[in-house]
């Protein structure tokens, strides 16, 4: 792939752990005390688009990307009210 792809997706990984974090936050006191705090914290350092962080494996890369997916659709799921059901 080319480099400009994995640039855009730290942004979106960044902008999108931001907006969980202040999400998140705001919902709950403790969260930046909880695992997921410090997960989130964690992410946001490797994923910071500014200050790039270069591990040398896309391996690597691609497991740390799909664990981060993970990660956000728990997030996701802690943050939907309790009435909104799938389809």
């Amino acid at each position: 792939m080319p480099y400009g792809y994995y640039t855009i997706l730290k942004v979106f990984f960044f902008g999108a752990l931001t907006w969980f974090g202040m999400r998140s936050n705001k919902d709950q006191s403790n969260f930046l005390k909880s695992g997921n705090g410090l997960f989130l914290i964690l992410a946001l350092i490797l994923y910071n688009p500014f200050l790039q962080i270069h591990l040398g494996s896309k391996i690597l890369w691609l497991f740390l990307n799909i664990g981060t997916v993970i990660f956000m659709m728990r997030i996701i799921q802690k943050l939907r009210p309790p009435n909104e059901t799938e389809f």
